[in-house]
């Protein structure tokens, strides 16, 4: 949030000379105790291939409060890493692209109030290749390029939303659990809240995370899953499972419109539905995301897709009969 995640409200567009930028924020206004994605992802629009270092292109990620003034980090175990003294080197063309997402809400310590965030890619030489047992420069792209700055306001939470917090405040817990036995509790206890529906997103599909045939292997290989229920955690093979993320996505669409994964549960709707049989309702979600939107054309290829499996798999079965 992202990881691939469909669930952008905001978007900011960069053209550089060789990169577009693009910077996303799931939701520009959360509430406390809501996780927060950014991503910002750089994708070549150059004619011409080029070489780039891989180990020294890279994608960051900043954010400050409304006066300018850098958020302190939270403290967290950092792995040392071996810088070697040569980079790795890669050609690409038109297209290419390259993403990256952070959750700052458990990164930095922001509370209530008004921030912006940005993004740049950077990349920086000399650089140096290592050919047998010789290392020797080598020329690649270098450049910076900064997205522009993106306010987000950070709320305190409203309604159901609110008696969740300051209930879980007050708990063993200190804060809002989203995962482990205080999720269960908090699905049980405010099952309509925004929060439930994080705890959620944690157990469903998420279609655009993969490639359509990778996607597709959770319904060929037909896997249940462990996930948490206002009656506990309990264990569900494959049709309990999806009906129960069906459920939950319809529940948390109601309830919260404007979720920061809406468009990821409108299209995960659409496919289970088209999957159980009843195309209508598949594609009334599926129009709800939008014909021009990334998640209806994702959706469109994946029951084109499907169709032409079942087909096959029809196609075989009829001349397995015949052969009898």
């Amino acid at each position: 949030m992202l990881k691939t995640f469909l669930i952008i409200l905001l978007s900011v567009n960069l053209i550089g000379s060789d990169f577009r930028l693009d910077l996303q924020i799931s939701n520009n206004k959360p509430i406390l105790g809501e996780p927060i994605y950014v991503c910002i992802s750089s994708e070549y629009i150059g004619k011409e291939n080029i070489t780039i270092a891989e180990s020294a292109f890279s994608l960051e990620i900043f954010i400050e409060n409304i006066n300018g003034e850098k958020i302190r980090e939270k403290k967290r175990e950092v792995v040392e890493s071996i810088k070697m003294p040569y980079d790795k080197f890669k050609e690409i063309s038109f297209g290419w692209s390259k993403r990256k997402c952070e959750e700052i809400s458990s990164k930095y310590y922001i509370d209530l109030g008004q921030y912006y965030v940005w993004g740049r890619v950077l990349s920086k030489g000399p650089y140096k290749e290592k050919i047998g047992n010789t290392i020797i420069g080598r020329r690649a792209w270098e450049g910076e390029i900064e997205t522009e700055k993106e306010l987000f306001a950070l709320l305190y939470p409203e309604g159901i939303d609110k008696e969740a917090y300051e209930y879980f405040k007050r708990s063993k817990y200190g804060q809002v659990p989203l995962e482990g036995e205080g999720a269960k509790e908090l699905l049980e206890k405010f099952p309509t809240s925004t929060y439930a529906g994080w705890v959620v997103q944690r157990f469903i599909y998420k279609p655009t995370e993969c490639d359509i045939e990778t996607f597709y292997k959770y319904f060929e290989y037909k896997h249940g899953n462990s996930v948490p229920t206002k009656e506990g955690w309990q264990p569900m093979d494959f049709e309990r499972y999806i009906n129960w993320q069906k459920e939950w996505a319809e529940e948390i669409l109601r309830n919260h419109p404007d979720f920061a994964m809406a468009e990821e549960l409108k299209l995960l709707l659409a496919v289970i539905y088209f999957w159980q049989g009843d195309e209508g309702r598949a594609n009334q979600w599926l129009d709800k995301l939008g014909r021009e939107s990334k998640g209806y054309k994702w959706g469109k290829e994946f029951i084109n897709y499907l169709k032409e499996k079942r087909k096959g798999e029809r196609d075989l079965r009829s001349r397995e009969i015949k052969k009898e």
